[in-house]
């Protein structure tokens, strides 16, 4: 099967061993995936839009053995099965206060998809699902702030609550992460936080993308 973008429900293990790819605003080569990235992308969030991107430079990764001849490919991805105790959270859903949505009763069989014991590759629409889209005034404030490459450079991100701060959070790390080797993210919002439990102020120095609610 051969598509140029994949959305794909649930929890998987993803590497790329030929091309180049976009996830979330991060691009990603073998070089970014030496060990795999793992990615969390539950029915309760917008899920991440992984699409390939054309390149003159192919990167291939020397431990692939492929039979495949990559030049055929924008890029080629191995996407495995990801078990995490995450899952087992499903067993404790309340079901007589709050019943379970449709799309977690099967979470891992989805209709008219490709099913893995952890993830569900998405082949057509199904209302109970959306994709990551980011809104063009949050594109044209991403090109703006990208525009000056200047190490100095810092970002403040503020809003009220379920507005999206954590999601414009992310892309923005992402973006920069494509030309720096490291961020800095200071997390402020101790009633929301980010990357720990609630409560906490904390700095993070990333050098990795966050792909996950």
């Amino acid at each position: 099967m051969f598509w140029r973008n994949l959305i794909i429900l649930g929890n998987f293990n993803l590497s790329v061993i030929s091309g180049t790819i976009k996830i979330n605003g991060s691009k990603l080569t073998c070089q970014d995936t030496l060990s795999p990235l793992e990615i969390f992308a539950p029915a309760s969030h917008p899920l991440p839009l992984i699409t390939s991107i054309y390149s003159n430079q192919s990167i291939s990764s020397p431990q692939s053995n492929l039979t495949l001849k990559t030049k055929q490919f924008s890029a080629i991805i191995p996407i495995k099965d990801l078990h995490s105790n995450i899952q087992s959270l499903d067993k404790i859903w309340s079901s007589s206060y709050h019943p379970k949505p449709s799309i977690c009763k099967s979470s891992f069989n989805v209709r008219n998809s490709f099913n893995s014991k952890t993830w569900s590759l998405i082949l057509e629409f199904n209302p109970n699902l959306v994709a990551l889209q980011l809104p063009k005034s949050w594109s044209n404030a991403l090109s703006c702030l990208l525009s000056s490459k200047s190490r100095s450079s810092s970002h403040c991100i503020k809003g009220s609550k379920s507005v999206g701060k954590y999601t414009m959070a992310c892309l923005l790390l992402h973006q920069l992460l494509n030309t720096f080797d490291r961020v800095a993210l200071l997390d402020l919002d101790p009633g929301q936080a980010l990357l720990t439990p609630p409560s906490l102020i904390s700095l993070h120095l990333l050098d990795s993308p966050i792909i996950g609610p």
